[in-house]
């Protein structure tokens, strides 16, 4: 009983398909009383000067246009059908539910082919919706199925659909700031075509990054979703190359008017964010006369807003994860610039809550990571600059020596004693 439902389907769609593709071109091909009143056929005046042949343009008569034929709206009856069917194929309708759907939506498909629809009359029928929605609706799948039916390779096909959404949006700044947002935050192999396309043909038009970053209208929360989108290895080489020279004019952009201030998290998240990550590629950028005079450290203490708030979160993450590039390099700029001003490098206690503090394993790995261009300086050496200016050697000499033997398996304790007892018997 179901496979003759399903043939008697079937066969249905077919010639309801047929009847509508054949109905519509025979209307049309009757042109000729419809577009001329009846003052004008049967005019006295007109027989009587035999000029109704000069009158009348038989080209326009006995011609149906394309554009005639095709402006005709596209049947509601007939593409509401398609839609509620082929809508379900998004659905848990069954195997024959899916199939049969595919089918009645092919066979209407074809039949508008035939009829020369444009994917623009498809696009303007089903209403396509904005926004992240559109990649993963149905009617955009419609859509996509429609445009391969027509004739062209990839590229023509994807060309089509990327004029369709432009006309769809309006602009180019809007659609391309959906694709780029949408990109960024899923894995969606042909929206990236589509950005990819998107840019090659601003490109081709403004020929210059700078035009398009201007067309996009790339602010800074734009930048920012075009800088997570050249991380993954998801790109072909092209797309990634179109992204970096959007960055590269944005950066320069930066350097001009100053670099705008990012939300960044205020707690150790920030250390581990994107917009971390853009910073550092941004002063990479820079050239070599310009990073003296900006530096990641000054960026990220302009992004926290305190130095002093930014120097308690450093700390406390560099301890918990102490093999971090970045973290590691701020807090070697951030102790490398108050030594050269002659501040403390850290508040140190005076006691013995030193040898077992954060304080003393941090100024430890800076005088192992420090700049090999600075001068040598032993831990020793940074635990009397971080003292203040009451603290002395002579004051800190008798708790290293009473307390840090206790200390021993407490390897910036240990370093500490050694430094001082090569200190006091006149080695180097």
């Amino acid at each position: 009983m179901g496979a003759k439902r399903f043939l008697l389907g079937v066969a249905c769609a077919a010639i309801l398909a047929r009847v509508e593709s054949s109905s519509t071109i025979v209307n049309k091909t009757a042109p000729v009383v419809a577009e001329y009143p009846d003052e004008l056929l049967f005019s006295s005046d007109a027989d009587a000067d035999s000029s109704l042949v000069a009158q009348l343009n038989h080209k326009a008569i006995n011609k149906t246009t394309t554009e005639e034929r095709f402006a005709e709206p596209i049947s509601s009856w007939f593409g509401n059908l398609v839609r509620k069917l082929y809508s379900k194929t998004t659905d848990s309708a069954g195997l024959f539910g899916s199939v049969f759907a595919w089918l009645v939506s092919t066979l209407h498909l074809r039949s508008w082919a035939l009829m020369g629809r444009t994917p623009s009359d498809l696009a303007n029928f089903l209403k396509l919706p904005k926004g992240d929605a559109l990649f993963k609706s149905w009617e955009l799948s419609l859509l996509k199925r429609y445009i391969k039916l027509l004739p062209g390779g990839r590229e023509t096909k994807t060309t089509r659909l990327l004029d369709v959404l432009l006309e769809h949006y309006g602009s180019e700044a809007e659609l391309a700031s959906v694709l780029i947002t949408y990109t960024t935050y899923n894995i969606d192999f042909k929206a990236r075509r589509l950005l990819e396309a998107l840019i090659s043909k601003s490109l081709d038009a403004k020929k210059s990054y700078e035009g398009v970053v201007d067309s996009f209208g790339i602010d800074t929360k734009l930048a920012l979703a075009l800088f997570k989108l050249t991380l993954p290895f998801l790109n072909s080489n092209n797309l990634n190359a179109l992204l970096k020279g959007l960055l590269k004019v944005v950066y320069a952009k930066w350097r001009v008017a100053g670099v705008p201030l990012l939300e960044v998290p205020k707690d150790e998240s920030f250390f581990v964010s994107t917009e971390l990550l853009l910073l550092e590629d941004y002063v990479n950028s820079l050239r070599p006369e310009e990073k003296t005079k900006t530096t990641l450290l000054d960026l990220v203490i302009n992004h926290f807003g305190d130095e002093v708030e930014f120097e308690h979160v450093l700390l406390d993450y560099v301890l918990k994860q102490p093999l971090r590039k970045t973290t590691n390099a701020l807090l070697e700029a951030l102790l490398t610039k108050r030594q050269r001003a002659g501040k403390p490098l850290l508040k140190i206690p005076k006691d013995e809550s030193l040898f077992d503090s954060r304080e003393l394993a941090l100024l430890d790995r800076y005088v192992f990571f420090r700049p090999k261009e600075l001068t040598k300086m032993t831990l020793l050496d940074a635990v009397i600059g971080s003292l203040d200016s009451s603290g002395s050697e002579a004051e800190l000499a008798p708790v290293v020596f009473k307390f840090a033997p206790a200390y021993n398996k407490f390897v910036p304790a240990r370093t500490l004693l050694l430094d001082l007892l090569r200190k006091c018997n006149g080695a180097p």
